[in-house]
């Protein structure tokens, strides 16, 4: 594990895994917004590394295909949206 992920590790992150692993395992999509878009990288890093199934929005031109890819996906996956990105923010 890079010190990137290994920094990103904190308690918050690690309570989020622990909610997001079992959702996934079952084959559930979760939605995870958040304001901090530095906060979604590392994230999706570490999501990605465990799961493979991280898809995110927040600074993509091709937003429609990644919504796309979340609603079609089989299996669990998990969207990771910046609140400015998912209209609230």
């Amino acid at each position: 594990m890079d010190g990137k992920l290994r920094e990103a590790e904190s308690a918050k992150v690690a309570a989020l895994l622990d909610l997001l692993e079992p959702l996934m395992d079952e084959g559930h999509k979760v939605l995870v917004f958040s304001q901090f878009v530095t906060m979604l990288d590392l994230l999706r890093d570490i999501v990605k590394q465990r799961s493979g199934r991280a898809l995110s929005r927040g600074r993509h031109r091709e937003s429609r295909r990644v919504v796309k890819d979340f609603q079609t996906a089989k299996g669990g996956a998990v969207f990771l949206i910046s609140l400015k990105a998912g209209g609230f923010g």
